[in-house]
């Protein structure tokens, strides 16, 4: 299903109102959008398995009917996830592996669970951005090695709003998850942390929550060690008096840097990349977020396309569709960024004028 120039890539689209069966639904989906063509041997199936606690992350039952889907095209899968760079239960290789079991991402889904940048969360392969638009030095990123060992690459992406990103998608799903935990600190490092000394009472907390000791306190005051710091914001979250902040700058920085992390990510998988987008539960926050809010909108339905950067532009249209029945205050136009504060389409763009897909793109429903 390659696209010819100016020819505007396919969306396929199963509405949950359509009283269509979900699970074979994605099976006749995942065909259609053609994503059987791009499967080949050892199948990366990319999810988001949740930090424990966080009651809103994908069902294992929609992940078997793709797992089962790339089977029947020829694949063999296996599910992935990456470790995190907060120290909640994800932090560690071991604690992710559990945090798969407890949720129920495991061999009763007809595929093994892998932690793709273990043995410590620093194993990976680094891949480099076909482009580089201005204000980014960003060039390469280390892709967590079970992926980058993959043949083909299946994202399994939950939709729902991130306090970073604007919006959780199929590209924040690449960028972020599918790399290493340097990966992840490179990008976070765009966001510009702030400390002010005249918030800080002194108090230490974030002295003793850093996961990597990059803080001490010297005289009453924080100081940073930037050779140790993995930009994981754990100081901002901990803080109680608001003494770290991220600037406006960091913030527009941050979606540049996210962007091309994506289309270094993608390039890996030209020729072997599919999208299945699932519309529901879509919460403020990311699956990280213990809790991530109550959905916003009623549940939509699911997406595939081998476009990532399609997938994420109808997902934004269909969730501002969806938000004229939302009990939230905010309303469409552009829905998320009113209630995430960061807007999510400038990573979008960003990822079109890299080469990595269009927003223009055709919705085909099943």
């Amino acid at each position: 299903m390659a696209m010819g120039e100016g020819v505007k890539p396919e969306v396929f689209f199963l509405s949950y109102s359509s009283n269509v069966d979900v699970v074979n639904g994605v099976k006749k989906l995942f065909k259609q959008a053609g994503l059987s063509e791009v499967v080949k041997g050892r199948v990366a199936v990319k999810l988001h398995i949740g930090e424990w606690g966080n009651i809103t992350y994908l069902r294992p039952p929609l992940v078997k009917a793709v797992v089962d889907a790339v089977k029947e095209s020829g694949g063999e899968p296996f599910l992935t996830d990456t470790t995190t760079l907060y120290p909640k239960q994800r932090f560690t290789v071991d604690g992710c592996r559990l945090t798969a079991t407890l949720h129920g991402f495991t061999e009763a889904l007809g595929a093994s669970f892998v932690v793709a940048d273990a043995p410590d969360g620093f194993a990976g392969v680094e891949v480099e951005a076909p482009r580089l638009l201005d204000g980014c030095p960003l060039r390469t990123v280390p892709l967590a090695s079970a992926i980058a060992e993959a043949d083909s690459l299946i994202l399994v992406v939950h939709a729902k709003g991130h306090l970073m990103a604007g919006f959780g998608g199929a590209l924040k799903h690449a960028a972020m998850g599918c790399v290493t935990k340097a990966g992840k600190a490179a990008q976070h490092a765009a966001m510009d942390l702030y400390y002010d000394p005249s918030r800080c009472d002194g108090c230490g907390a974030c002295v003793e929550a850093c996961p990597f000791q990059a803080l001490r306190l010297e005289g009453g005051l924080v100081v940073r060690d930037g050779a140790r710091c993995l930009h994981c914001n754990t100081c901002l979250f901990t803080c109680p008096k608001g003494a770290w902040s991220w600037s406006e700058e960091g913030k527009a920085r941050f979606q540049l840097y996210l962007a091309h992390a994506a289309a270094a990510v993608l390039s890996r998988f030209s020729g072997s990349l599919g999208v299945v987008s699932f519309i529901q539960d879509v919460t403020p926050l990311c699956d990280c977020a213990t809790p991530a809010g109550v959905p916003l909108i009623p549940d939509v339905g699911v997406l595939a396309s081998l476009d990532p950067v399609a997938v994420d532009a109808a997902s934004l249209h269909l969730i501002d569709a969806a938000a004229e029945r939302s009990w939230h205050e905010a309303r469409p136009p552009n829905f998320l960024a009113k209630v995430t504060g960061v807007d999510p389409w400038a990573h979008v763009k960003l990822a079109e004028r890299l080469g990595v897909g269009s927003t223009s793109y055709r919705l085909v429903k099943l």
